[in-house]
């Protein structure tokens, strides 16, 4: 029989007990391999994943700070902070709230019980200064009335010591602290 053509086929064939082992050794490192390469696209999945993740926050804040430039664009204001006073009202009941840039009113509202008690205090503490203004105005007025030495009515009086600055007097009105202008 003549021969029509010579090829090449891929057939099975039964393999020696060294080409087993050889082949088993093959499969070893050809598993290790492709568990190594699964770890890395897990890893790189991750990565791409937290990327991603980074990219879209990123993202996601660039819009928030457009929107709120929009919204002060748009009303004209931004919230700022300010410097304000809080004054209790004269009646004590209601505290309301001052801007010291423009002096508006920002809030009123009812004193807390705190600020009622500081009140109080605040109150006492001028009543008390208050009287200790009137009573050293009225000491004063007194010690005008009893002064020889100083044109108070007394002050005709002068054969007397004078009680409020303790200058005594001689028998011809004179006293008897030396007069700095005197000569020598």
């Amino acid at each position: 029989m003549p021969v029509l053509a010579r090829r090449k086929r891929v057939l099975p064939c039964i393999l020696t007990e060294e080409e087993i082992a050889s082949r088993q050794e093959e499969l070893v490192r050809q598993t290790k391999a492709r568990e190594l390469r699964e770890d890395s696209l897990k890893v790189w999945k991750a990565a791409k994943a937290d990327e991603q993740k980074n990219y879209e926050a990123d993202i996601s804040h660039v819009a928030r700070e457009c929107f709120r430039l929009a919204g002060i664009i748009d009303t004209g204001q931004e919230p700022r902070e300010v410097d304000c006073e809080e004054i209790l009202s004269n009646s004590g009941v209601e505290v309301t709230t001052y801007r010291l840039d423009t002096g508006e009113v920002v809030s009123v509202r009812v004193a807390t019980s705190d600020e009622l008690q500081r009140r109080l205090e605040f109150e006492e503490s001028k009543r008390a200064e208050g009287l200790g203004a009137e009573i050293d105005q009225a000491t004063a007025t007194a010690l005008e009335q009893v002064c020889t030495c100083a044109g108070g009515p007394a002050a005709e009086e002068k054969d007397q010591d004078c009680p409020v600055h303790g200058v005594e007097r001689n028998a011809d009105g004179t006293d008897d602290e030396e007069d700095p202008d005197a000569e020598a």
